[in-house]
């Protein structure tokens, strides 16, 4: 008998006695109650059976996660990346922090073969800008200055990830229309043409 049916056995004989005692002295039921455990709880337990290893079974062509759900998710097409890259390394130049329309163009100023754009920002400050440099916050580049306006290519993002050119300018107000180039042949210093 092991140690669970003796335990089990202990049980019922006490659960026995505390009823028979609270009930009546005879004890003949209690005893062939006993006696009927006893020859009933004498079996053996079956020992568990032992286990034995499956080998696993290798799919041929198969080797995807079967819990990855990303083979259930729609393939989107191949976005075509179509326009121009802005470059990683461009260092931003001081007119790249304010936006064109808080800019205007004031004049101009001349130098033997070489004409500056002469801007005021939006802080009221006046800066001499020329042919290549970048202005404004849609990464603009100066490409030709004349008279009467600075003209400016901007990038702009597009729905492929990269950026499409668009032209814009910044032009000289009506009221200063009057500075524009003055010749000068052989000045001594650059003569600015118009301030305001």
């Amino acid at each position: 008998m092991n140690l669970y049916q003796h335990k089990f056995l202990h049980y019922i004989m006490l659960l026995a006695m505390t009823v028979l005692s609270a009930c009546s002295n005879d004890m003949s039921d209690l005893e062939a109650f006993v006696n009927d455990i006893k020859i009933h709880a004498s079996g053996n337990i079956e020992p568990i059976p032992e286990r034995h290893s499956v080998p696993p079974f290798s799919y041929p062509k198969h080797n995807k996660d079967p819990f990855d759900g990303s083979a259930l998710q729609p393939k989107m097409p191949k976005k075509v990346v179509q326009g121009v890259q802005i470059n990683p390394n461009h260092r931003l130049q001081f007119l790249e922090n304010f936006s064109l329309e808080s800019m205007k163009m004031v004049g101009i100023i001349q130098y033997p073969n070489t004409i500056w754009g002469v801007i005021k920002s939006s802080d009221g400050k006046i800066h001499r800008v020329k042919i290549g440099d970048f202005i404004g916050t849609n990464h603009g580049k100066i490409t030709a200055i004349s008279a009467n306006k600075i003209d400016i290519v901007e990038l702009i993002p597009n729905e492929t990830g990269a950026f499409s050119p668009r032209n814009n300018f910044i032009h000289l107000e009506q009221n200063q229309y009057h500075s524009a180039i003055e010749s000068s042949r052989q000045p001594s210093t650059p003569k600015e043409q118009s301030v305001d």
